[in-house]
């Protein structure tokens, strides 16, 4: 709810000043942006094959799958595969709304298990935790995951 009454607020104040909102915000450091393929709900290597062929022939280049923390070979799979096409991907491992969120160990653990059976990276990791535990993406970056985006 708060976060639709920031929204509203930014928006309201960019209308009374007649400019996009993003110009509240500082200036454009770029005039573009990488759009990703959504997927990676599958359940055959050839759905998978699939939605990177799609993907390849649209010109997407970074694909964003789900995961959950036992999907270490399934995941390392994916990357293998997607690096064919040229393609990238993030995770999203679906924990905002988990109840209990993974721990960080488990988090450490999967990325990990994937580094070890391929050299390809994960782009992104997209809710590896819980919403409510700052000091825990901290521990993430710290043990293993400073190249990662949040």
């Amino acid at each position: 709810m708060i976060s639709a009454v920031e929204i509203a607020l930014a928006d309201a104040k960019a209308k009374s000043l007649n400019i996009p909102v993003h110009k509240l915000y500082g200036d454009a450091k770029t005039d573009r942006m990488e759009m990703y393929g959504s997927g990676g709900i599958c359940d055959t290597k050839e759905h998978f094959r699939e939605e990177l062929k799609q993907l390849s022939e649209l010109g997407i280049g970074l694909y964003k799958i789900r995961a959950e923390k036992d999907d270490i070979i399934r995941t390392a799979w994916i990357l293998e595969e997607a690096a064919k096409h040229g393609i990238r991907v993030g995770v999203d491992m679906c924990q905002n709304l988990a109840d209990p969120p993974q721990k960080v160990k488990e988090v450490v653990d999967y990325v990990t298990g994937i580094q070890n059976l391929t050299d390809q990276e994960i782009i992104f990791l997209e809710e590896s935790i819980g919403p409510a535990d700052p000091e825990g993406f901290k521990a993430l970056e710290d043990a293993c995951l400073q190249s990662l985006w949040w």
